[in-house]
C-alpha cells in the first residue's frame, strides 16, 4: 500500500467516525479501537522522527531517560550495566547525570537508539517486577492490583515473563475470584486478568 493510498484510507476511516461516534458501542469494537489507537500513536511517532530526521526511537529513548522511571531505578550501577550490555564497553562517569548524558551520547553516535530503547524499557519493566511470584492469597490480590496500575505494555510484559505459565495465571485468576474451568485457554485468562485487574485498580481509585 503506497502512502497516498493509507493516507485515503485512514480519511474514509476518519468519516465513518466523525459520523457514526455517537452511536458506536460494544466491548469488541471498543478493545480495536484501543489496539488500534496505541498503533496510530506509535506511527505518528515514528512517521515525525522520519519527517524531523530522527533515528528510529531517538525521542522516545531521550524521553525514557527523563521519566520517573529513571529517576528512581537508573542508579549509576544500572546505568553500567546498560551501557556494558549495549556497547561491550565500561562507562566511566561517576555520577547517574553524567551516565546518562554519556549513554545518550553513544547513542546517538551508533545510530542504536531503537535497540537502546527496547532494552530499557526490559530493564524497567524487570525493575518493576517481583522478585518472585507471590504465594499466598493477600500477596496474589494485592500483585493484581498492582497489574492493573501498569501501563499496557508494562502489563503485557509482566504477564509473559512473570505469569508466562498457565499453572502462574490460573494461581493469580483464583486468588482474584476469576472463574477458571480446565477448558479455560491461556489466551482466554489473560484476557480476563486484564480486563479485572484494569477493573479492580479503577475500583480502588475512585
Amino acid at each position: 500500500m503506497s502512502y497516498a493510498d493509507l493516507s485515503a484510507r485512514l480519511q474514509r476511516l476518519a468519516d465513518q467516525l466523525r459520523e457514526k461516534a455517537g452511536h458506536l458501542e460494544g466491548q469488541p469494537l471498543a478493545k480495536a479501537t484501543a489496539t488500534f489507537a496505541r498503533a496510530v500513536g506509535s506511527y505518528e511517532t515514528k512517521l515525525e522522527n522520519h519527517l524531523q530526521g530522527h533515528a528510529p526511537g531517538a525521542r522516545e529513548f531521550q524521553d525514557l531517560l527523563k521519566s520517573a522511571q529513571a529517576k528512581k531505578h537508573l542508579t549509576l550501577p544500572a546505568l553500567k550495566e546498560i551501557f556494558k550490555s549495549l556497547f561491550s564497553a565500561s562507562l566511566k562517569e561517576e555520577t547517574p547525570a553524567k551516565g546518562k548524558a554519556a549513554l545518550l551520547k553513544r547513542v546517538k553516535e551508533t545510530g542504536t537508539s531503537e535497540t537502546a530503547l527496547i532494552h530499557l524499557q526490559e530493564f524497567f519493566f524487570r525493575a518493576a517486577s517481583p522478585a518472585s511470584l507471590p504465594a499466598d492469597r493477600e500477596s496474589l490480590q494485592q500483585e493484581f492490583l498492582r497489574l492493573g496500575s501498569l501501563s499496557d505494555e508494562e502489563l503485557d510484559y509482566q504477564l509473559q515473563h512473570q505469569f508466562k505459565t498457565l499453572a502462574a495465571l490460573k494461581k493469580l485468576a483464583k486468588a482474584n475470584a476469576i472463574h477458571v474451568t480446565p477448558k479455560t485457554s491461556k489466551e482466554k485468562l489473560v484476557e480476563m486478568i486484564v480486563h479485572y485487574a484494569r477493573r479492580a485498580h479503577q475500583n480502588v481509585g475512585t
